[in-house]
């Protein structure tokens, strides 16, 4: 057997070591947000979730996202999908947050709601330093509607990206 002697201030944080920490997590802090690419996306999507912050009351939840052409002026046909893949960058790396995305429009008349909606918003979870998309897409004829149209990416209020499209009918 081994012993070793300690004086009482050694022991005394030894004890202290062997004692249980309550978990600290680190404070999650947003810096900003980088687009990495906008334009004209295509993406697989896995589900429709009803949301009437979105003009047409539905928030899809896509995956594998291809941007098919980097661009700000946008053909409104039905199926096309416009917008941004950006990164929002901030600490500790990798851990989720929530966003606020909103697409401002003109303005479009929802027929089955009675409703017109000069934006549409909804939340999404994000994390830190991972590419994310905030994608429109021309789901329903009375929403292809041409001019203006801007996307953007807030945290807690504050804008974090923003890029503008310019919509025009599709011939």
């Amino acid at each position: 057997m081994l012993l070793v002697r300690y004086g009482f201030p050694t022991l005394l944080a030894l004890l202290l070591l062997a004692l249980p920490c309550p978990a600290q997590t680190p404070e999650v802090t947003v810096e900003s947000a980088r687009i990495l690419d906008y334009g004209i996306f295509s993406s697989d999507i896995s589900a429709f979730i009803l949301d009437e912050g979105v003009a047409d009351h539905s928030k899809i939840v896509s995956r594998d996202f291809s941007l098919i052409e980097p661009t700000a002026d946008v053909k409104a046909r039905l199926g096309t999908g416009f917008g941004i893949k950006y990164v929002v960058l901030g600490q500790p790396c990798g851990d989720e947050v929530e966003v606020d995305v909103t697409v401002e429009h003109p303005p479009l008349f929802n027929p089955k709601s009675g409703k017109t909606y000069l934006f549409s918003r909804t939340k999404f979870k994000q994390r830190l330093g991972r590419p994310g998309h905030a994608i429109w897409t021309f789901d329903e004829g009375w929403t292809l509607c041409p001019g203006k149209w801007v996307i953007r990416v807030e945290y807690r209020g504050r804008l974090l990206a923003k890029q503008e499209f310019a919509v025009t009918l599709a011939h």
